[in-house]
């Protein structure tokens, strides 16, 4: 599902990382972790096709990644590691606005997510607390049922009963066979 060969990106003369070849399988889940800097988000910002790859290839589901990148956006599950939303819409109004830019109406699964994390969408989203914004966050990666999820740094801000629901959601995205890249 996710291919990664040669891969190099460098920031000015900074090499981040060089020769990565990975392999990603549908159904499977995959943990990445490092250092602070070693290049996990700009990693998952590269397979959304918001970053360029400075040498190698990326593709995902077959597709290279930087130049098929609308589709990809509209296709994959992404929850950034800094979500920046805008403070002025509620969270219901966000999330419709998110199925509207990948071309469909918000998804009935919307609606269920946002019983499962205990979400009032209709607050406004500057008025949320950082783990509120997360959950609307979580709701926008999956509620469209992707194919592939690339959630960095998910549970940020969560508190612990919610980062249990987060992990028995992915469980459950794993068993309907997504891709899921976590870091």
């Amino acid at each position: 599902m996710i291919t990664v060969s040669n891969l190099e990106v460098q920031y000015g003369k900074r090499v981040l990382f060089k020769d990565i070849n990975l392999k990603f399988t549908p159904g499977n889940c995959y943990g990445v972790i490092g250092a602070n800097g070693a290049g996990k988000s700009v990693t998952m910002r590269l397979l959304m096709g918001f970053v360029r790859a400075d040498g190698g290839r990326a593709t995902l589901g077959g597709r290279p990644c930087f130049a098929d990148r609308a589709a990809i956006q509209r296709e994959v599950g992404y929850l950034p590691g800094e979500l920046a939303l805008p403070g002025d819409m509620t969270g219901r109004s966000f999330l419709a606005f998110v199925a509207g830019m990948r071309g469909t109406a918000l998804p009935c699964r919307a609606n269920a997510l946002i019983d499962y994390f205990e979400l009032d969408p209709s607050a406004k989203l500057r008025a949320m607390s950082k783990g509120t914004r997360q959950k609307v966050g979580i709701v926008a990666a999956f509620m469209h049922g992707p194919a592939v999820l690339l959630l960095d740094e998910p549970t940020s801000g969560l508190d612990l009963l919610m980062q249990r629901r987060f992990v028995e959601l992915v469980r459950a995205e794993k068993r309907r066979g997504a891709t899921i890249l976590l870091s």
